[in-house]
């Protein structure tokens, strides 16, 4: 083979195709609005959980000190849970995923009920009383 002749590059050689323009995919610009709007709802809730604060130690009857360390490990349970998601996501499918936070829920307000006394309410006319879940007290 002569110097001046190069082989054709191989497939796996081969650049990725480009596109023409320097738009992006409507795909690509659906996943960043996504992105952006979440990150401006996390933002805005750390926010509010801040501003919120001395309400929460009147309403709570708790010190400075404890609704801080309360507010910490809420967003420190929030940092562990968002990328969390990002790997269930990833993992599993939609709908497992929905199902599986959709059994948490309802095992952990299960176990609430169960554990400090909650009245529910009986048939639908009785919604009207139905707060949500009602502490009764012991």
């Amino acid at each position: 083979m002569s110097p001046d002749k190069t082989p054709a590059p191989a497939a796996k050689d081969a650049p990725p195709p480009t596109r023409n323009d320097d738009r992006l995919a409507s795909g690509d610009v659906l996943v960043i609005g996504i992105l952006m709007a979440s990150a401006f709802t996390v933002l805005l809730n750390e926010m509010l959980l801040g501003v919120a604060l001395p309400a929460l130690l009147t309403d709570l009857d708790i010190t400075p000190t404890t609704g801080q360390w309360l507010t910490t490990g809420y967003l420190l349970t929030l940092a562990i849970l968002i990328p969390a998601t990002g790997f269930l996501l990833r993992r599993f499918t939609g709908a497992d995923t929905v199902r599986l936070s959709v059994w948490k829920w309802r095992t952990g307000s299960i176990a609430l009920y169960e554990r400090f006394d909650f009245t529910a309410t009986v048939s639908w006319e009785d919604r009207d009383q139905l707060i949500c879940m009602e502490y009764t007290g012991t």
